[in-house]
């Protein structure tokens, strides 16, 4: 009986013994098999985050920005973006868009960067700006040369005609926060080229240009440059830069990258900023 008893004793004392020993071993793999599958997934399998990618966008604005004959979106802005962002190693395409859907995708959109956008007080506080792209650019009031009966002196003075904007462009942001209203001394249209067509058909009395985006259009739509006449600059006592500029939903860290290039390869696009002409300005010079 006592022999009984210790040979029982002796085979649950070895099953214990074999449990003790076994269980850690099997807790030990399963836990290793979870630490190699881990390190597989976090090593071998996934990459590191990628950078977004830039939709670019921007209206068609000569010399600055513009299509040319390839079909390939080009001009004195244009030529800063694309170094910044290579530079930068991001990822981007560029599309050409109506100013005012261009405006409102950099606003309500992340990774979104709009150029040539001047920054103005009005438009300050909507977006993350990188300035200045290209040199100081004035905007003046054309009116067909014609019409002699067009006379001002200051901006008050020219709250008696109509003049034709882009809807949310400089020019109607800042007339609009100098007093014209939309409508009454402000005709609001959808594209640059409407407003030229308005003006030579006597729907408008002035309209607002830059000296050498009025230059090529007008050669562009088969018209004289004598035919019309800049007579007054609508900031003749401010200045805004001409930007690009991400809106307020993207990430700071990669506005401060593309920042960052931009300053870092300031000097390859010196000459663009102290205003060298585009090919497509040289083209037109001369030409009426």
């Amino acid at each position: 009986m006592l022999q009984s008893f210790f040979n029982t004793f002796i085979h649950i004392t070895f099953k214990q013994l074999l449990a003790w020993l076994v269980l850690p071993l099997f807790i030990l793999l399963v836990l290793a098999n979870k630490v190699r599958a881990h390190h597989d997934i976090t090593i071998d399998n996934i990459t590191p985050a990628s950078t977004p990618h830039i939709t670019v966008v921007t209206e068609i604005w000569p010399p600055y920005n513009y299509i040319d004959e390839n079909g390939e979106v080009v001009g004195i802005a244009t030529d800063v973006i694309r170094q910044t962002l290579e530079h930068a190693k991001l990822d981007y395409h560029i599309e050409p868009y109506p100013w005012v859907r261009a405006y409102n995708m950099a606003q309500e959109e992340e990774n979104v960067l709009i150029y040539s956008i001047i920054r103005t007080p009005e438009r300050k506080d909507l977006f993350q700006w990188i300035c200045q792209i290209t040199p100081y650019v004035k905007h003046h009031f054309y009116r067909l040369t014609k019409r002699t009966d067009i006379q001002a002196q200051n901006l008050e003075d020219v709250k008696a005609y109509k003049v034709g904007v882009v809807k949310n462009t400089y020019p109607h942001t800042y007339l609009k926060g100098v007093g014209f209203v939309d409508n009454t001394n402000l005709e609001v249209v959808v594209d640059d080229e409407a407003n030229i067509r308005k003006l030579f058909a006597g729907r408008l009395d002035l309209l607002i240009e830059t000296p050498e985006t009025m230059t090529i259009r007008l050669s562009k739509m088969g018209l004289k440059l004598d035919e019309v006449t800049p007579f007054l600059t609508i900031n003749n006592q401010e200045t805004f830069e001409n930007c690009m500029a991400f809106g307020l939903k993207t990430d700071p860290a990669l506005v401060k990258k593309v920042r960052d290039a931009f300053e870092q390869t300031k000097h390859l696009s010196k000459l663009k900023r102290k205003g060298s002409s585009d090919p497509l300005l040289e083209e037109k010079k001369g030409t009426n």
